[in-house]
């Protein structure tokens, strides 16, 4: 059906975590890669739900932003480099963002259709844990806490790990409770 390649694609993204150092240099193809993957999954999932069609065109923004933000990643600039991370941090945050909702909320709808509870919990509590996640990243983008600004950003490092197996196992459940269905 498709999950078995979009939990692949997901777990060669890497890219999840807006804020990491993941996107340094040469490493940024390998979330290009991983979307690259998860764009032929959203492909292949499109005739299943309208927002998984939706996901296909996120994705190709998300692997669009990606490629125009590989030069500045790859070749050290000085100054540019600076500014650049100023602006691109936001950035990835709001598509991740998008990309995490409405990848849930395919999944949470989908689970509905064929009425399956425990996918249907499964995506409802990772919809809300990409609110928070989310909202952690952008508050940790600010010096506004002074000195705990370092503590957050280690939160969200951490919690962003946590809800990358998160999204990880919700994907594992489509493949082996949806895909057999």
């Amino acid at each position: 059906m498709g999950f078995g390649l979009l939990a692949l694609g997901y777990f060669t993204m890497l890219g999840i975590f807006p804020t990491s150092p993941i996107y340094v240099s040469y490493a940024i193809l390998i979330p290009v890669l991983g979307g690259g993957i998860m764009f032929a999954a959203f492909r292949k999932l499109q005739v299943y739900n309208i927002y998984f069609k939706v996901m296909k065109y996120i994705c190709g923004v998300y692997i669009l932003i990606l490629a125009a933000f590989a030069p500045f990643e790859i070749i050290y600039f000085n100054s540019m480099q600076a500014a650049f991370i100023y602006v691109s941090k936001p950035i990835k945050i709001l598509i991740l963002f998008a990309f995490h909702y409405f990848l849930l909320y395919a999944i949470n709808s989908l689970a509905k259709e064929i009425n399956n509870p425990r996918i249907k919990r499964a995506s409802q509590r990772n919809i809300y844990a990409t609110y928070f996640y989310f909202s952690v990243s952008v508050l940790s983008l600010f010096p506004i806490f002074g000195g705990y600004t370092i503590h957050l950003q280690l939160f969200s490092m951490i919690f962003g790990i946590i809800y990358y197996f998160l999204i990880l196992i919700n994907l594992f459940l489509c493949y082996v409770g949806i895909t057999t269905e």
